[in-house]
């Protein structure tokens, strides 16, 4: 098990899930869909503020995605040997500060890098809750799960 989680698993009974993390996984997972989704319903606003077709404003979405397939893996692999903490909350700061830089940004160009880099970091945060998700709660809490081997 990961050193990281291993000291907060200690500090959670049993029988009861963690307090602080399980929620933050979900706190990320819902930024992630909730920004991902919300230009489809703003296409309109988009397309009349940078001046562009609301078809090509709707390229957000799709760079996004495209940002989300083509960056995970790699970076995934790219950090293997990191603290595993460091990368979930680094990718929520460039998820954060890539989403910002979206909002504020005027120029269609750069509205489109943006979203790709969030597109980036979300993937990197999804390939991580699952994993995050099933280290957390134990087999005791969630019967349901295989055990894992001991290594």
């Amino acid at each position: 098990m990961d050193q990281a989680l291993q000291g907060t698993a200690r500090a959670v009974p049993a029988d009861r899930l963690p307090p602080g993390g399980l929620p933050a996984l979900a706190g990320a997972g819902f930024l992630t869909v909730m920004l991902e989704t919300m230009p489809a319903g703003i296409l309109p606003a988009i397309s009349s503020d940078l001046g562009v077709p609301e078809s090509a404003a709707g390229q957000t979405v799709t760079v996004y995605a495209l940002g989300s397939i083509a960056g995970a893996i790699p970076l995934i692999g790219a950090t293997r040997r990191w603290p595993r903490r460091r990368l979930p909350l680094l990718a929520v700061a460039g998820y954060v500060v890539t989403s910002v830089v979206t909002g504020l940004s005027s120029d269609f160009t750069l509205t489109l890098v943006a979203p790709f880099t969030a597109g980036v970091f979300a993937g990197t945060l999804w390939a991580l809750i699952g994993g995050y998700a099933r280290r957390t709660v134990r087999v005791r809490t969630a019967p349901c799960l295989p055990r894992r081997p001991r290594t």
